[in-house]
């Protein structure tokens, strides 16, 4: 009996696959949760990170994006080797889990929660 793919090279593709889901679920967030921002300065919508390893809760209170325009090239996702390492998509300004708790009549279900479902709809559809 012979292989086809060595296994090596079997091992490298399943890995190569697994990075670029890994990049696409994260950026799918970040997208969802800039399109579904409440929008009134754009403040809240102009801050939401993509981080690895711990959430990143910093925020700039002069960056808006009231347009909630979702320009990828602002999301870096870098994989790497360590494609298992947790990835976070946060918000940290100082009423953004107000917001995510519903004080806002243009998102009452919140932000991240409705993102999160439907990001794991579409990992689930994936399959």
């Amino acid at each position: 009996m012979s292989w086809s793919t060595r296994p090596e090279d079997l091992i490298l593709t399943v890995k190569k696959e697994h990075q670029k889901l890994v990049k696409d679920m994260v950026a799918f967030v970040w997208v969802q949760v800039t399109t579904s921002s409440p929008v009134d300065t754009g403040r809240y919508a102009g801050n939401h990170n993509v981080s690895s390893g711990v959430p990143n809760g910093s925020y700039n209170y002069n960056k808006t994006n009231p347009s909630k325009s979702v320009d990828l090239g602002r999301v870096e996702v870098t994989v790497g080797d360590d494609s298992f390492r947790t990835f976070w998509v946060s918000n940290g300004l100082p009423y953004a889990e107000a917001l995510e708790n519903g004080h806002s009549q243009r998102a009452p279900r919140g932000v991240y929660g409705p993102a999160f479902a439907l990001a794991s709809h579409r990992l689930r559809s994936r399959t």
